[in-house]
């Protein structure tokens, strides 16, 4: 899973690093599992220990902005206004944190990284404030800055599991997927009882097709945390991309049977400008009559939101006549889960085909 939390950079060794400011050492133990679990997106167990480091340290500045960052609304508000408040009592480490975190609240996002490059320059020693710099710059598309980041970090502390993770990520957005699994296969080994290292290696096999690898891989996080959502939602993002590989390949063998299967008894589509379509027989016999000039179709999906049993898909989809697009559009799927095998129960789609491309009898794409 990619962080997408704030990772404030903070360190209680001493040298070129930050400290942190709180009068009681039980406030401090907290915050650093909190910090911790932060770090492997861990998130509600992050949160409940930064809420126990302020009931031993009600102005403990930094436990209060890590906090902030990891809820929304009114309760970040408060607990960064909190934070804000006690900048005069902290260190100068901390008041970059918290000016950075401030800027990114005000949507500044060059003033934000600003402030943590110069946290990270002012204590260069300090691995979570040039985590924090190195995820900015992966943001930022800077592959080779947030790399070298990266690298920095690791020649630093190379048993520091989140930068591994970082690693894989940068590698994975720019198109060098050894690279990517080699770096996350590192984060499993740097973190082998937590589950997000499973699932940003999952994520990968994700990315490059690789589903039945992705699948295990989500399942191994949640045998280390049965309540780490996202890997339940990455698992059924994975069943059902692997599904559409599938409708993908019938289209192209024209096999309207298999694609039939893929829909539920009793599913519904709403093709554009044409009645409805209901049940599994009607699936048949609009792809029987309407296949004609096609050769094969390409699915991109955009998002996929699971509801227990019920999943909804967004994509975009695209026809081709030999090598040429002859339809474009977009579409979205509600989809079943019966007895293990997810399967489209309702369906929709609208076509952006341009008047001046060639006109084919398919417009019966997913």
């Amino acid at each position: 899973m990619l962080l997408l939390v704030l990772l404030l950079p903070t360190s209680l060794v001493y040298g070129q690093e930050i400290t942190i400011t709180t009068t009681s050492d039980a406030a401090r133990e907290a915050f650093e599992e909190g910090r911790e679990h932060a770090a492997n997106v861990h998130q509600e167990k992050a949160i409940d220990r930064f809420k126990v480091a302020l009931e031993e340290d009600a102005d403990f500045a930094l436990a209060h902005l890590y906090l902030a960052s990891l809820l929304d609304g009114e309760k970040r508000k408060k607990h960064f206004e909190q934070a804000e408040q006690r900048l005069d009592a902290v260190t100068e480490g901390e008041q970059l944190i918290i000016q950075s975190y401030g800027a990114h609240l005000d949507g500044n996002h060059e003033k934000e990284y600003e402030l943590a490059k110069k946290a990270a320059e002012t204590y260069p020693d300090d691995v979570y404030a040039s985590l924090h710099v190195g995820w900015q710059e992966y943001r930022r598309k800077e592959y080779e800055a947030a790399r070298a980041t990266t690298q920095h970090i690791l020649e630093m502390k190379p048993e520091f599991a989140p930068a591994y993770n970082m690693l894989g990520y940068i590698e994975l957005e720019a198109g060098n997927y050894d690279a990517a699994e080699q770096a996350l296969k590192s984060y499993v080994e740097a973190a082998p009882d937590e589950p997000n290292p499973y699932d940003s290696l999952g994520e990968l096999y994700l990315t490059t097709d690789r589903y039945d690898e992705a699948i295990q891989q989500f399942k191994m996080a949640l045998e280390r945390d049965a309540d780490f959502e996202i890997s339940k939602t990455n698992i059924v993002k994975a069943e059902i991309q692997k599904v559409n590989r599938q409708f993908e390949d019938a289209m192209a063998a024209k096999n309207v049977d298999q694609l039939s299967e893929m829909y539920t008894e009793n599913a519904v589509v709403a093709p554009p400008n044409r009645p409805l379509v209901r049940g599994r027989d009607g699936v048949r016999e609009m792809y029987a009559a309407g296949l004609t000039g096609m050769d094969r179709i390409e699915l991109e999906t955009a998002e996929i939101r699971a509801f227990g049993d019920q999943a909804v898909e967004m994509g975009e989809s695209k026809v081709y006549a030999g090598e040429e697009v002859v339809e474009e559009g977009r579409y979205m799927a509600v989809w079943r889960n019966v007895n293990g095998q997810w399967q489209i129960d309702r369906e929709v789609w609208n076509s952006g085909l341009e008047a001046s491309k060639p006109t084919a009898t398919v417009s019966d794409e997913k």
